[in-house]
């Protein structure tokens, strides 16, 4: 049995010739993906002062490789919540309450519940991410093809 695939040498040739380009393909599509992802984080952060929100940001930390996220120390507390109104998935203090000074007054807490900001982003927009690869990935295809 004898069967003939037209075209086939021109594909091979694309797919060996893609070997080089799908690197900086995928380093665009993670980059773009990276940024969307710290926009779905940053529509969901509370708040307050705006100094959280403001502070989520996009570091490339190797080849195809990058890292959203803050240098605020209260991040973690937003993220998980406190006290008894804390994320039960993370230990949290046990005390009943506590009481702490803010804009002239006292005010007395049981805590605060979780934003999930970064959790939820994160899902919100993987997707999106593959998808930018994906379509990266596609471009440098279609762009290796029509040579």
């Amino acid at each position: 049995m004898d069967i003939r695939v037209e075209g086939s040498e021109r594909l091979i040739r694309i797919l060996q010739g893609l070997t080089n380009e799908t690197d900086g393909a995928i380093e665009r599509g993670m980059e773009k993906g990276a940024k969307i992802m710290q926009g779905s984080i940053k529509k969901r952060v509370p708040v307050d002062t705006g100094q959280l929100r403001n502070s989520i940001s996009v570091e490339k930390v190797d080849t195809c490789k990058y890292a959203i996220g803050t240098n605020v120390e209260h991040a973690i507390f937003v993220e998980f919540g406190t006290g008894l109104n804390g994320d039960p998935k993370v230990c949290h203090t046990t005390k009943p309450y506590w009481t702490y000074f803010k804009d002239g007054r006292f005010i007395r807490t049981h805590g605060a519940l979780p934003a999930h900001y970064m959790q939820d982003g994160f899902f919100e927009a993987k997707d999106e991410v593959v998808k930018c690869v994906a379509d990266e990935i596609r471009k440098e295809i279609q762009r290796y093809g029509g040579r």
